[in-house]
């Protein structure tokens, strides 16, 4: 799979297979968009494989799985991971590796919206303030 994902172009990274970025993968497939998904617990990866899905095994705050999901070539990432700081991490690392992606970061708590924007998030989704 990893030859499949090094040649794609313009696609979406996706920082974690929980709720919010499963809905994501299924609008993405929905709009045929390329994307990648990365997870670090071995049965998310499995279903995610099961769905088809092209897929990264690894914790998405280390720069060489993000370079794995081809993070270079990406339009942009979503960082939907459980934890504020983990998505800051994140942010703050696709940042530095790539300093025109568009970045998209999850935040549980608002007092974490002005870290992710400082980390250089272009959008913050609430997702317990959207519902």
């Amino acid at each position: 799979m990893n030859t499949e994902i090094l040649k794609l172009k313009k696609h979406v990274v996706i920082c974690g297979s929980g709720r919010l970025g499963n809905d994501l993968a299924e609008q993405l497939t929905h709009r045929k968009e390329p994307f990648v998904i990365i997870d670090y617990a071995p049965e998310k990866i499995v279903a995610v494989r099961d769905r088809n899905f092209l897929c990264v095994l690894g914790d998405a705050t280390d720069e060489s799985v993000l370079a794995e999901a081809n993070l270079s070539a990406a339009k942009a990432i979503v960082t939907a991971l459980p934890t504020d700081a983990q998505n800051v991490f994140i942010t703050l690392t696709a940042r530095n590796l790539s300093p025109k992606i568009q970045i998209i970061a999850k935040a549980e708590q608002k007092s974490s919206c002005k870290k992710l924007r400082q980390a250089g998030a272009n959008k913050i989704v609430m997702p317990h303030k959207v519902g």
